[in-house]
């Protein structure tokens, strides 16, 4: 055995056990703490496998109307980020990543949401580095009622989660997980779908949050199956102007 390797016997097609990581270390934004974890597997004393998986040890919570990282409070401010590139597309080399997470740097940001769909698993090593906070979800921009209570939809929808979260799971930077942005949530027939995507989230990692991406806001009647409720507005764009800022946002603030 290497240095630091320790023999788990094996006695069928898989096995699971648990391993103290020796001396540990929080990640947080302000020391993104990281640690490997290398796996190998032998076959009569040859090693015929190894893999390396990076990863990071942290708390994220929603209570009392709050988040909190390791326990501390948590605010968050940040920007949507879509994967697109005016040279390249949305094939973005490393150096346009890392491009983009310099900016994010340079704003002053501790948050990003990965709009609107899995991403790329470069960009989120760096938020790991870097300590910057992510928001992921699925595809899916405004479905429609009909597509929610669509079963192949939902099968797709599902399919979509589980991947996306088997592939970040490692990375702790990623805090919350998203899907159905600005779906038809101001009727009662759309809770189903986004219950049986909470749920799911819920089920196969609770040391995540869940959340999505609302356009019917005060209106919609899934909220109560978030941990966090998140509103997409755009004022000074098509929502309202730009001096009717101050007052969408005490809406929001007397409404919460």
């Amino acid at each position: 055995l290497l240095p630091g390797f320790r023999l788990v016997g094996s006695h069928g097609p898989e096995e699971a056990w648990q391993e103290q990581v020796p001396r540990p270390q929080l990640w947080s934004l302000e020391a993104p703490e990281l640690h490997i974890a290398t796996l190998g597997l032998w076959r009569g004393g040859t090693q015929i496998d190894l893999v390396s998986v990076r990863f990071g040890l942290r708390s994220i919570q929603s209570r009392d109307g709050r988040m909190l990282l390791n326990s501390h409070l948590l605010e968050v401010m940040g920007v949507n980020r879509h994967e697109s590139h005016s040279l390249g597309s949305v094939a973005l080399s490393m150096e346009q990543l890392r491009n983009d997470v310099a900016i994010l740097k340079q704003l002053g940001v501790n948050f990003v949401r990965g709009a609107h769909y899995s991403q790329d698993q470069r960009f989120l090593d760096l938020c790991d580095e870097t300590g910057i906070l992510v928001w992921e979800e699925t595809l899916s921009w405004q479905p429609s009622l009909q597509l929610l209570n669509n079963p192949l939809f939902m099968e797709q929808q599902m399919c979509a989660l589980e991947e996306t979260m088997n592939a970040s799971l490692s990375h702790p930077s990623v805090i919350m997980w998203g899907f159905l942005n600005e779906g038809e949530a101001e009727v009662l027939a759309a809770r189903p779908a986004y219950a049986a995507l909470a749920g799911y989230a819920h089920a196969h990692d609770p040391t995540r949050l869940v959340t999505w991406g609302s356009r019917r806001k005060m209106q919609d009647v899934t909220l109560d199956l978030a941990d966090v409720i998140s509103f997409n507005d755009y004022p000074g764009w098509y929502d309202a102007s730009v001096d009717a800022i101050p007052n969408v946002w005490g809406q929001y603030a007397e409404w919460a």
